[in-house]
């Protein structure tokens, strides 16, 4: 292989890489709006779970005002749920945890899941329909589009205000002045 064909290939496999991380990371890229953003991110999360319930942090605003007992499930990594989570929360992150946190539920009461955006909830939310959990539903946006709206957010019970970004890149979605 000569030196100039290496070179030529190398620039090519930049490219490429360049052009491929662009059409997975959905926010990706500068020029697009925050709120572009959140409207491909929010399009994305329905495309790829398609029979998940969504509810807004709206009508999660009103579920938690109307009823004590819900089963809220946050579903992001345990160094996540530590510097903040919703009220009442439990940490979630798979089947096996979630079973566990809802063993004394039956499997029509309304179970509410979330995480960062509404991804990783959403996958749960799927995984859980198919253990038989007929009422699951996943928040749209998720903790950041709740910190953004400046809803409460609490380390246990104490209520605080920073939320975990998760990187740099999905950390775009939510407010600087939440990032700890």
């Amino acid at each position: 292989m000569t030196a100039r064909f290496k070179k030529i290939a190398i620039v090519c496999a930049g490219l490429i890489l360049a052009f491929s991380a662009a059409l997975l990371i959905p926010i990706a890229g500068t020029d697009t709006s925050v709120e572009e953003n959140w409207k491909q991110t929010l399009n994305w999360v329905r495309d790829d779970f398609p029979r998940v319930r969504h509810i807004s942090t709206d009508e999660l605003a009103e579920l938690l005002q109307e009823q004590t007992d819900i089963a809220l499930l946050d579903t992001r990594e345990p160094e996540e749920y530590e510097i903040s989570h919703l009220k009442g929360a439990v940490l979630a992150q798979d089947v096996g945890d979630a079973l566990d946190a809802l063993e004394d539920r039956t499997r029509d009461e309304l179970v509410v899941v979330y995480c960062s955006v509404g991804y990783r909830s959403s996958n749960l939310a799927a995984k859980l329909a198919r253990q038989g959990y007929s009422n699951v539903v996943n928040v749209e946006g998720s903790i950041f589009k709740w910190a953004n709206e400046n809803r409460p957010i609490y380390r246990g019970n104490k209520e605080v205000s920073k939320v975990h970004p998760y990187d740099d890149e999905w950390g775009q979605l939510l407010e600087r002045k939440f990032w700890p």
